[in-house]
């Protein structure tokens, strides 16, 4: 082949000369690498470099390629999802005046939520990339927001103590504060919605208050507190197995039965607090 084959080309040679296998996507693009660099736009350019680099490695070695050097060319398929990385910033959201603590995306991808030290949880539209709605309620920072598996509402939980849900559509507030915790809220979790029972809509906070709160937040009713930590609660996750994760400062991750409300497994051996917590099957629809 010439060494201005591109990448397309390689592409399109590669379609010819293989069978794809059972599982393969249709039209499944690859990535192709010469001595481990990645061939991002011909040959040519990647065989520059190589000889480039040999160069100023060894000025007396003059390795050139002529027509007949055979070079191996490595073939792998990439993401399904075509992931592309950033390379510029496509907007900036404005509005927030204190340090915003944390963000999270909907599940249907259509809205940002964003709580900050102002006070305010705000919601933006992902599609125009403008401010839809500021919530304001709490009276200290707002720490977490999360939205319910169906992304039609919100749940802000803040320094205040207090939990405070809203209307992903309208920003408007969804009856009255979730009040229990004695001390400020660290984390929520919404049950998936793989495991929702009809007619109920749970959700979990947890608190420095060293407990975990199952709340009803259709009747807004706290229906079960887990208070086995010894520790401020960091972060509290909510399995699609009917199962809830909870890590401490107490250096203890602790596996909760949501329906029995029972201390299922407790796992140790950190030496110092959990900060945060991760499940395999996050954001899995």
């Amino acid at each position: 082949m010439p060494t201005d084959t591109s990448k397309g080309d390689l592409n399109k040679m590669l379609e010819e000369v293989r069978e794809p296998e059972a599982n393969e996507e249709e039209h499944q693009r690859f990535q192709f690498y010469l001595d481990d660099k990645e061939i991002k736009e011909s040959i040519q350019a990647i065989l520059d470099r190589i000889q480039a680099s040999k160069y100023i490695d060894a000025q007396d070695k003059k390795e050139k390629f002529n027509g007949e050097t055979v070079i191996p060319v490595l073939f792998k398929p990439e993401a399904m999802f075509r992931i592309r990385p950033v390379t510029r910033a496509s907007s900036t959201l404005e509005g927030h005046t204190g340090a915003i603590l944390d963000l999270t995306f909907s599940p249907d991808g259509r809205y940002l939520a964003s709580g900050a030290g102002d006070s305010t949880m705000r919601l933006w539209d992902l599609n125009t990339e403008t401010p839809l709605h500021t919530c304001e309620a709490h009276k200290d920072h707002v720490l977490f927001v999360a939205f319910s598996p169906d992304s039609k509402v919100v749940a802000s939980g803040g320094m205040d103590k207090l939990i405070y849900l809203w209307d992903s559509e309208s920003g408007e507030r969804i009856g009255k504060p979730l009040k229990g915790h004695s001390k400020f809220v660290t984390s929520i979790a919404w049950q998936p919605m793989i495991s929702q029972e009809e007619g109920k809509r749970l959700m979990a906070s947890s608190s420095k208050d060293m407990s975990v709160r199952i709340w009803e937040t259709i009747t807004q009713q706290c229906i079960k507190i887990f208070s086995g930590h010894i520790g401020s609660v960091t972060k509290v996750l909510w399995g699609g197995e009917g199962l809830i994760y909870s890590s401490s400062q107490d250096r203890t991750v602790k596996c909760w039965h949501a329906k029995e409300g029972m201390l299922f497994e407790e796992l140790k051996g950190h030496a110092h607090w959990v900060n945060t917590l991760a499940l395999s099957t996050d954001q899995v629809l």
